[in-house]
């Protein structure tokens, strides 16, 4: 005749201790998956007000002023709500991409006062004149102020 195998063994998950708290692990995921998504969001935000930067920067090569301003009106008010939304909560995501972004805009804003005034702006002119509502940190306006050579 036929055997027949034995029936599978299952361990008893219910009720046994495990090493590690499920709920514990929960809560890091869920911790970790909401840090992602601000992550993400400053990441793709940032990336608007560098790109906008870039266009002020190469409109002012063409002498085009108005569409400049308008563009760095717009990164500063961009950055603006980046930083109050996102980073003031989570600082530690102002570096990488809203810290490239407002290298880039340090950039525009010097660039713009060299082509429209012929000087060079210092840190607080240059805070006056971003009309952001926080401060750019010195790596900011020092990787910035080292870009514009290049212009």
């Amino acid at each position: 005749g036929q055997t027949e195998e034995p029936p599978a063994k299952r361990a008893k998950v219910e009720g046994e201790a495990t090493a590690i708290d499920i709920k514990i692990l929960q809560g890091i995921k869920e911790r970790y998956d909401h840090f992602d998504s601000l992550r993400e969001q400053t990441y793709k935000r940032s990336r608007d007000v560098l790109k906008n930067a870039k266009n002020a920067i190469f409109a002012l090569q063409r002498d085009d002023f108005k569409k400049a301003d308008t563009m760095l009106s717009q990164c500063a008010k961009d950055a603006g709500s980046i930083f109050k939304e996102i980073i003031a909560r989570s600082p530690s995501l102002r570096s990488g991409a809203f810290g490239a972004a407002l290298e880039e805009l340090v950039e525009a804003l010097g660039y713009r006062a060299f082509r429209r005034e012929k000087r060079l702006l210092g840190r607080s002119d240059l805070q006056e004149a971003s009309g952001l509502p926080f401060s750019f940190t010195l790596p900011e306006y020092l990787g910035g102020v080292m870009d514009l050579t290049g212009e």
